[in-house]
């Protein structure tokens, strides 16, 4: 029996991470989250391009790439997060 397995989100969200590369996003973001967005933006493009990764694998890396795509936000210097978190931990 032939298996199909969907991976148009997977691809869209590919997409929307080389364009995050593209645009420098990722530059600007800390060196951590460039690290891990990086080694899942390359996973995501092979499990992409392997005819055999199952549905969950090709879910399960499409989530993550999300979640890496989400992460750009935290830049270098930004200690915003940071500062909201020990003001209410101190108060």
């Amino acid at each position: 029996d032939k298996v199909t397995t969907d991976k148009s989100l997977l691809d869209q969200v590919i997409s929307v991470a080389q364009k995050c590369v593209d645009n420098g996003e990722v530059d600007e973001a800390i060196e951590s989250v460039q690290e891990s967005f990086n080694k899942v933006f390359a996973y995501a493009k092979s499990v992409s391009a392997n005819i055999q990764s199952s549905q969950s694998t090709i879910d399960g890396t499409r989530d993550a790439l999300i979640e890496e795509i989400q992460k750009l936000g935290f830049k270098a210097g930004d200690k915003t997060i940071c500062r909201i978190t020990i003001h209410y931990t101190v108060h």
